[in-house]
């Protein structure tokens, strides 16, 4: 997920305690984090701990850039649950709306905060979001896109073009998903039955 993160390492690790040394090796396994910096850490990521299956889960509420295909696949699928998904796709421009440099994928996973990530138009990684949706899709359960209203696209516009400084990327997709509720959730589709 690191390699997602919108302001890259460095600005992960802003206003963390962790040095970046610490944390390369700490990402490699060759270092314990001190119990408060790992515990920074794991609240920066938005992870939870999972009393019944042991260790650390993704809770959501991210705004993230896709990097490579299989890194956005496996992140979206942990951050997913594995397709448990109450609504996940496309958001697109309304007619006569400004087009964007980055294509916009919102889903959220049962009983979670909703998730963004961002694709580069025309990317190794936008081409995920041209497949089929459905079961076969290789981003699981993908719906079929959606055109914005104006109001719901102006606040993807607004994330697009301040991802790189939001001070708080693993809440921006909380914030947009509360904010926009109604709209997200008044066309959900059953992703099981295309």
């Amino acid at each position: 997920m690191l390699a997602m993160w919108p302001s890259e390492r460095k600005g992960f690790l802003k206003g963390l305690s962790v040095q970046a040394k610490d944390f390369d090796f700490w990402l490699k396994g060759r270092a314990r984090l001190a119990r408060e910096e790992y515990t920074e850490v794991v609240a920066r990521l938005g992870a939870e701990y999972d009393d019944w299956g042991g260790g650390y889960r993704l809770s959501g509420g991210n705004l993230l850039v896709a990097s490579t295909p299989r890194q956005t696949v496996d992140v979206y699928d942990e951050l997913s649950c594995g397709g448990d998904l109450e609504y996940s796709f496309e958001i697109l421009a309304p007619e006569g709306a400004q087009a964007l440099g980055m294509r916009v994928l919102v889903f959220k996973a049962c009983g979670r905060p909703a998730n963004i990530i961002l694709f580069e138009a025309g990317s190794r990684c936008a081409a995920l979001l041209d497949e089929p949706a459905g079961r076969g899709s290789t981003l699981i359960n993908i719906q079929r896109p959606r055109v914005a209203t104006k109001r719901v696209w102006s606040a993807a516009v607004k994330i697009v073009e301040g991802y790189r400084t939001v001070a708080s990327p693993q809440t921006v997709g909380r914030v947009f998903g509360e904010k926009h509720a109604a709209w997200l959730e008044a066309g959900r589709e059953d992703a099981f039955f295309y």
